[in-house]
Order: structure tokens, then sequence, then C-alpha cells
């Protein structure tokens, strides 16, 4: 999966949301049961997009901590302006996920 998102606010539960950047990394994440493994454990799998079109789709609410791979990092591009965004790696956004917070990856010991 080249493009995750992880996000929650101080007043909600944590919820991931899943975004592969093509139709061909989608396909590929699906063959290999990735897609639903991520589904099983609740997580929201939406179509291909960019970062761009992530923030019409499912935009970040003002308060809302935001960490993906995506390439930029512009206020507002992915939703309200307040919404607090991280740039990192395929790496620590999964260490993120595994946490339900942003942290450091080295915490989890791998």
């Amino acid at each position: 999966m080249s493009r995750a998102v992880f996000a929650h606010s101080a007043d909600s539960v944590a919820e991931e949301k899943w975004e592969p950047l093509s139709d061909h990394l989608a396909r590929q994440a699906a063959e290999e049961g990735l897609l639903a493994e991520l589904e099983a454990a609740g997580a929201t799998v939406g179509a291909a997009s960019c970062d761009y079109c992530f923030g019409f789709a499912t935009p970040l609410a003002p308060g809302e901590t935001c960490i993906s791979t995506g390439t930029l990092n512009i206020s507002g591009r992915m939703g309200s302006a307040k919404a607090d965004i991280y740039l990192a790696s395929a790496y620590s956004v999964a260490a993120a996920a595994v946490a339900g917070e942003v942290i450091d990856p080295r915490q989890l010991g791998a």
C-alpha cells in the first residue's frame, strides 16, 4: 500500500483510512489479501486516489490528526486547515496504525 492515513480526534474513536495511490496497487493489495486484512481489522479501505482527492473524499475535521505517506503537506489540502498532518515513511505510518497514535516506530521494538 503506497499511501495510508491514520486519523483521530480527542473526542472520537481512532479511525484508520487506507487508500492506495493507483488501481494497480489496489489490485495487488487485494490479490495479496492485504485489503481483506485491513477491512477485517476495522479499517476503511477507499478507492485509489491522490492526496488531493483524499481531502475531498474523506476530509479531515478541525482537531483531527493524520499521518500519511503522501507527498505534500499543504494547509487545508486534506480537509480542515486546523487538522494536524504529518508526512512519514510507510514504516512510521504502520507503527501509528498499530499503536493508535503517532509514535516513534522504534517504540515497537521493530
